[in-house]
């Protein structure tokens, strides 16, 4: 009896319960209706508003285009000349030696020309702004591209002009591609008016078409040029056509890409060639001869030819560059025969890095170099041979190097870091910048605990070596990749301890 009690007091309380929820439920739904008749009286209010809104925007679209039409309408033409100018130039973006083919660039004058009928005919009568005759790649080029050329050809009247041509991965039979061979010619005949130049293409009859380059050619300014023979072309049919530089008063950059003979300069010397660039591995006596001729002005150095045993090159020959701040080396053992007093920024990427292939007087002429950039594989005996270099403050290690169209990553051995805390005298004690612009670090842990202990060393630790030589602090690591998290905290922990 007590149990049955006990049961009918529980459903009592259940059912008080079940029906202050239900009561809870309706208000709910009668608070739900009120909001949905209120949402059904602003509905037509929003539709208005919305339609109000979509009335004014296009309303503030149309004076907008009208102030614009006014305002440019009413400007003068030498206003109008600077903005096309800037338009112009925002899409001029020249990297000497990329051959990149810039499809805005290209379309920029006729985009222009398109907007009105007075804009026509100011674009159309201004010839500075049809100097780009840029091609796109050999696969992509139809004969649209040669109305475009000829078309250029006439707007430009007696302008200076830039000219980006690569079709050097394609060797085709001219007789089934006319109309290319007729571009090149055309654009061939105004190499007088030439001013930035990029220029590769494999088939020997393209190389023809810069036969305009023997003349004159004093609006020249940046000149880069990939060798024009191939495997089934003898080697001196790519250099026929070109047999030497222009004369050229302005020429600032030049770049030689191949392995057939290397031009020889028309002119006694460039007095504003200051960037000279050579790839592949042409004749050693050409190179030197070029090195010569332009000794007094050269600023920066790329050379990429690798120094082997040759009859026809002296082992003696010293090289003065006085001016050079900038040497990127593919071989090492070019060092021997440079001279460069004031050189700042060396790259190397390890070739003949070695004890035996440097002579000692040779740390003199490397003696002022502050920026140290490495791009491949450093052994024991190389760095033995970059401790010399005690005035580097900034270190580079990074895929900077370019051979045979890919780049070359920089690679740590092992014991590098390692070996270069233990070393007494202390290695580069004036280093203060690290950069790493590869993942040469990302998937070998047993770096980034080097990297982490080199830091700990030469920020933590100790500041002097056991020959009281100062040793400076790194100042700042820069981690081009995606680091480990715990790298990325420890590295700034050490820089700021």
């Amino acid at each position: 009896m007590a149990a049955y009690n006990t049961i009918g007091r529980i459903l009592a309380t259940e059912r008080i319960a079940l029906q202050q929820a239900r009561t809870s439920l309706d208000n709910v739904e009668q608070r739900l209706a009120k909001l949905r008749a209120e949402v059904a009286k602003l509905e037509p209010e929003a539709d208005a508003l919305n339609a109000h809104i979509i009335v004014a925007a296009s309303a503030c679209q149309s004076l907008l285009s009208r102030f614009l039409r006014e305002f440019f309408g009413a400007g003068p033409d030498d206003v109008l000349l600077l903005i096309f100018q800037e338009v112009i130039a925002a899409h001029d973006v020249w990297k000497i030696g990329s051959v990149y083919y810039d499809h805005e660039r290209a379309k920029a004058p006729f985009s222009l020309a398109a907007v009105c009928r007075r804009w026509r005919q100011l674009v159309r009568s201004t010839s500075a702004l049809w100097t780009y005759f840029g091609l796109p790649k050999f696969a992509d080029t139809t004969p649209a591209h040669l109305d475009r050329i000829v078309l250029l050809t006439w707007l430009s009247q007696q302008s200076s002009i830039d000219v980006v041509v690569d079709w050097s991965s394609h060797v085709v039979d001219v007789d089934d591609a006319p109309h290319r061979l007729q571009i090149l010619n055309a654009i061939g005949s105004l190499a007088a008016r030439f001013r930035r130049v990029e220029w590769a293409a494999a088939h020997e009859s393209y190389g023809a078409a810069l036969e305009g380059l023997h003349g004159s050619t004093s609006q020249l300014t940046r000149l880069c040029v990939r060798s024009l023979t191939t495997r089934d072309t003898p080697q001196s049919v790519g250099s026929s056509a070109l047999s030497y530089l222009p004369h050229a008063p302005r020429l600032q950059q030049f770049t030689w890409d191949g392995d057939n003979s290397i031009w020889a300069f028309a002119a006694s010397s460039y007095e504003s060639l200051t960037v000279l660039t050579i790839w592949g591995d042409p004749p050693l006596r050409g190179v030197c001869d070029v090195l010569c001729i332009v000794r007094n002005v050269l600023e920066e150095l790329n050379l990429g030819t690798e120094l082997n045993n040759n009859a026809t090159f002296s082992q003696d020959m010293r090289i003065e560059l006085p001016c050079l701040v900038r040497l990127h080396l593919f071989d090492w053992r070019w060092t021997q025969h440079l001279c460069t007093p004031i050189l700042n920024q060396l790259a190397t990427c390890g070739v003949g890095l070695a004890a035996h292939n440097h002579p000692s007087d040779a740390r003199c002429s490397l003696s002022m170099v502050k920026e140290l950039i490495l791009t491949d594989l450093v052994t024991e005996a190389g760095l033995d041979q970059l401790a010399r270099l005690d005035n580097i403050t900034q270190l580079t290690l990074g895929d900077s190097w370019y051979k045979e169209g890919t780049l070359e990553r920089a690679r740590l051995p092992l014991s590098f870091l390692s070996n270069a805390i233990t070393r007494d005298p202390p290695l580069w004690p004036r280093l203060k910048h690290m950069h790493f612009e590869c993942d040469i670090i990302k998937f070998q842990t047993v770096h980034a605990a080097d990297l982490v202990a080199f830091l700990r060393s030469r920020n933590i630790i100790s500041t002097t070596s056991q020959g009281d030589i100062e040793v400076s602090r790194i100042e700042s690591v820069v981690l081009e990749y995606e680091a480990p998290e715990w790298l990325q905290h420890e590295v700034e922990r050490l820089l700021a301890g």
